[in-house]
């Protein structure tokens, strides 16, 4: 049962970080990352409100850290 759960746990922060399933849409070449690269000014990757999605900004790093930390948890709990 642990087993399983683990792995559930880890699939989910996996998904969140920047490579994963759902972080990975927003990356620049992602599904709303390119969106908001295609937009350009202030939604840039480098812009004021773009590179707070990325791994390292305010929103994404926030969804990068709590991706590494299911993980994490998940390797744990498998245990």
């Amino acid at each position: 049962m642990s087993e399983s759960a683990g792995n559930a746990i880890k699939a989910v922060g996996d998904a969140f970080k920047s490579d994963g399933a759902i972080g990975s849409n927003f990356n620049a070449d992602g599904a709303i990352g390119g969106t908001a690269q295609a937009v350009g000014g202030p939604f840039d990757k480098d812009g004021a409100v773009g590179k707070q999605f990325t791994d390292k900004g305010a929103v994404g790093g926030t969804a990068e850290g709590m991706g590494q930390e299911a993980s994490r948890v998940g390797e744990e709990v498998k245990k």
